[in-house]
């Protein structure tokens, strides 16, 4: 039965549905500016009739406000995060990869190359003025300023590794800020929505962190619904990232540094303290190296692990004494075959099945069984294909060790003979004298870089040989520990520089020291006539098959193409997805964001529902007044 002040009530639920909607425009007026802030709406509808009871019909009984929420677009939301991540991934790697150019300056004058070119040009300044001391010093000078400037990129490059690394560090406390963050969030809404009601605001908080959250690492939010009777209305929200759960509902497990060792290097250079990642209290691994890694974590993590190149190691024979009973041969620099089988070989090889099957074979009258090398792959562990800091400091390593070995033994990158490159080992010094003497060499800890010993009754300095043991050797007994064939399959032995790379590069100080070792001349009797060595040199500067690439102009020029490809790919794919990104962006604030005139013309609709509903209540009153207080006195 309808009260008599039923039209009242009519009248009211009007005016409350007028000032609802006044309410929420307010609320987007002022928060139009407020970053992440999502336009809200009320959901009315009418409330329930009454029925007639004639049958004839149903009484409205005015209107409901049910809701208030946000106008947003979940699909959107999840486009942008992920353009967002990969804008922070190319963003991340343009910017470092700028930094790598400059270390692979070959503007005129400066740069890897200048050296190289300054070194060859004073080595042609000593043709032809090879007895005087000036010119000898002003080669051995710059061959040590070379060796300086590389030595100089390389610990530019560790820092940058370095500086990376700590990067990293930084972002993995950002990652885990805002996942406390969302945790805590999440408990909120889960207390406020418990009633059914909407916390848009707190959900606005939270999708603006997770914005923030997805320009570090990949993002996917899922929420699920564990209403049952007894627990009404429990929307639960998880965010994962990069495949695992970061936050479960109001829980959140971090990520955590985990420093690698010094035996758990990925590549050859590293730098030792290099963090690998975790989820904290030991709920497993974090995989930097995933394919669906992006954001900024991706990008640190390639740039500083990332290498994508190729090492190729020589399976190295070392023949034990007993098989070189005599020296080399002076002007071949060959040894003689092993005559015994007394002593099997010691091999050191990529792995032991490799090393038992060469010493079960081995027969020292047949030279198909003497242990060769072979060129193996080898990588140095799992890490990111992408041309990161590892692997320029390979191309610097590559570099260093072949230009050492054209110069020292005038062969190339596959141990073949440069044509007319005699090498520095086979040349004879001022007095005539060989003393095999490296002119390039590398330094460790406690390690002689030469050594006097005895051969064909002269004292010469003989280079230093690796055994699998590590250490360096230089007595002829324990033979040459690397060996490869020509192309008539006459046994070559050639020097151990695997050892050698860019950080120890450097020039042997016994040259420093005495400039008369500086070898010139490939003949014992022809002294100071002959410049054979100096011009060798000069060919080694300029031969087309040094290396895969060519030259070593070439090459170096090839290692900066390689980085300029990087660096402008990197800057086109962030220069593109800044842009898609910002589109997204622009279709989300469609569809979420204030507009002011939009609020403003809202404003007015609503007002004048407000009034309409008041004049409404007016009219009512008016009527009743008549007919409770006026009609009696007729």
């Amino acid at each position: 039965m309808r009260s008599a002040f039923f039209p009242f009530h009519v009248a009211v639920s009007g005016l409350h549905a007028a000032r609802a909607n006044m309410n929420v425009v307010g609320h987007n007026i002022a928060n139009a500016e407020i970053p992440g802030f999502s336009r809200q709406q009320t959901v009315q509808q009418a409330a329930l009739p009454l029925h007639l009871r004639d049958g004839r019909g149903m009484y409205g009984t005015g209107a409901n406000t049910t809701a208030i929420i946000q106008n947003r677009n979940k699909f959107l939301d999840m486009k942008f995060w992920h353009q967002r991540a990969i804008l922070g991934e190319h963003t991340t790697k343009t910017t470092h990869l700028s930094f790598v150019e400059t270390v692979f300056n070959n503007l005129p004058g400066a740069g890897v190359l200048s050296s190289f070119e300054d070194f060859f040009g004073r080595m042609r300044d000593l043709h032809g003025h090879a007895p005087a001391a000036t010119f000898r010093t002003n080669v051995i000078t710059g061959a040590d300023a070379l060796a300086e400037m590389v030595r100089h990129n390389a610990l530019a490059l560790q820092r940058q590794q370095i500086d990376i690394n700590r990067e990293l560090a930084d972002v993995v406390t950002i990652i885990n800020s805002l996942g406390s963050q969302i945790a805590s969030i999440n408990r909120q809404i889960a207390d406020f929505e418990r009633d059914g009601s909407n916390a848009n605001d707190l959900r606005d908080r939270r999708n603006l962190l997770i914005d923030e959250l997805s320009q570090y690492v990949n993002v996917d939010v899922i929420e699920r619904d564990f209403s049952t009777s007894e627990s009404p209305n429990d929307r639960r929200t998880t965010v994962r990232i990069n495949g695992y759960d970061f936050v479960r509902h109001d829980q959140f497990t971090g990520l955590e540094l985990v420093p690698r060792q010094s035996g758990q290097r990925r590549n050859e250079m590293d730098v030792d303290g290099l963090y690998d990642l975790a989820f904290s209290g030991g709920q497993g691994s974090f995989d930097i190296y995933n394919h669906a890694l992006r954001g900024v974590l991706r990008g640190l993590v390639d740039l500083r692990d990332g290498n994508n190149s190729v090492t190729t190691m020589p399976t190295v024979a070392i023949w034990p004494p007993g098989f070189h009973t005599n020296a080399p041969d002076l002007w071949t620099g060959q040894w003689p075959a092993p005559t015994s089988t007394d002593f099997p070989p010691t091999v050191f090889a990529a792995t032991d099945a490799e090393r038992a099957e060469a010493i079960a074979r081995f027969n020292p009258n047949d030279p198909a069984t003497w242990p060769v090398s072979t060129q193996r792959e080898q990588f140095g562990g799992v890490t990111s294909n992408y041309k990161g800091i590892p692997f320029y400091m390979n191309q610097l390593n590559h570099l260093v060790r072949t230009f050492a070995r054209g110069i020292n033994e005038g062969l190339d990158a596959q141990f073949r003979q440069i044509p007319g490159a005699t090498g520095h080992i086979n040349g004879f010094d001022i007095n005539g004298e060989n003393r095999s003497a490296l002119l390039f060499t590398y330094t460790r800890e406690s390690d002689a870089l030469t050594a006097t010993a005895g051969v064909g009754g002269n004292t010469n300095r003989l280079p230093l040989y690796r055994t699998p043991a590590g250490n360096l050797v230089t007595d002829n007994a324990s033979g040459l520990n690397t060996r490869v064939e020509d192309a008539l399959g006459v046994p070559v032995y050639v020097m151990d520089l695997s050892g050698m790379n860019a950080l120890n590069f450097t020039v042997n100080p016994e040259l420093v020291h005495n400039n008369s070792l500086l070898a010139t001349s490939n003949h014992p009797d022809q002294g100071e006539s002959n410049n054979q060595v100096i011009q060798g040199f000069s060919l080694v500067g300029t031969f087309p098959h040094l290396f895969r690439e060519g030259r070593l102009e070439d090459f170096i020029i090839a290692i900066s193409d390689h980085l300029a490809i990087d660096t402008n790919q990197a800057l086109n794919f962030a220069l593109s997805f800044d842009e898609i990104t910002m589109q997204t962006h622009n279709q989300r604030l469609s569809v979420k964001g204030v507009d002011i005139n939009e609020e403003m013309m809202d404003l007015v609709r609503f007002n004048a529902m407000f009034q309409a509903a008041s004049k409404l209540i007016n009219v009512i009153d008016t009527v009743y007044d008549t007919l409770i207080n006026r009609l009696g006195s007729f």
